[in-house]
């Protein structure tokens, strides 16, 4: 007979739990919520500036992310956030790790990325801007995270971003335009590459 470790069990039992919260809060926002397999949550959260959430807006989480402390915010029509497999957040009740999507656009991070606490990702500035024709001047932009890139604590990464896959953003980093270069530590405000030909391992 095959005996469950107490621990074990409670730990299944709690992250059902914390999967039916964020799935009531999904369509409680109008999100379509995708969940691979052995994925475990933890004190996550979805939110949105609307009280009925937007149409076809989803977030996907890919087979076995741990994500602890992240909060995903959809602010408008067609915003997507896609998690990839064995990916990681790592946030704290005060310092959330947070995915923030505006309208028409995406945030797609790759696999095996890890996130430390009061990391923000941010596809939208929230208020549209006009120029005398009446054209907005600062659209919504996708960013794209490619596979195994670290982020240190309190990294802001601007909309529009590619970050190449292997690299590292350092604490406290501005990160204002791409970097498509891979196996690099980006750090600073505005964020720069300070060293090249480094591999991380978690």
């Amino acid at each position: 007979m095959y005996l469950i470790h107490p621990r074990r069990y409670f730990r299944n039992f709690k992250n059902k739990i914390e999967v039916l919260k964020l799935k009531r809060q999904a369509k409680k926002y109008g999100v379509e919520l995708l969940l691979g397999s052995n994925v475990r949550i933890e004190n996550c959260s979805i939110s949105s500036n609307s009280e009925h959430g937007y149409p076809n807006s989803k977030l996907g989480i890919e087979d076995n992310c741990y994500l602890k402390c992240a909060h995903f915010g959809f602010y408008g029509e067609n915003s997507n956030i896609s998690i990839g497999a064995y990916t990681h957040t790592n946030g704290g009740e005060k310092s959330k790790v947070t995915f923030q999507v505006g309208a028409d656009s995406t945030i797609n991070i790759g696999e095996e990325c890890l996130f430390a606490g009061g990391v923000v990702l941010c596809t939208t500035d929230f208020h549209p801007v006009f120029n005398e024709q009446g054209e907005r001047t600062n659209p919504n932009k996708d960013i794209f995270i490619n596979n195994h890139v670290w982020f240190a604590r309190h990294a802001y990464i601007n909309k529009g971003i590619t970050i190449g896959k292997n690299s590292i953003i350092g604490a406290h980093s501005v990160v204002s335009k791409s970097f498509m270069k891979e196996n690099v530590v980006i750090a600073g405000n505005p964020a720069t590459i300070k060293k090249e030909n480094i591999y991380w391992e978690e």
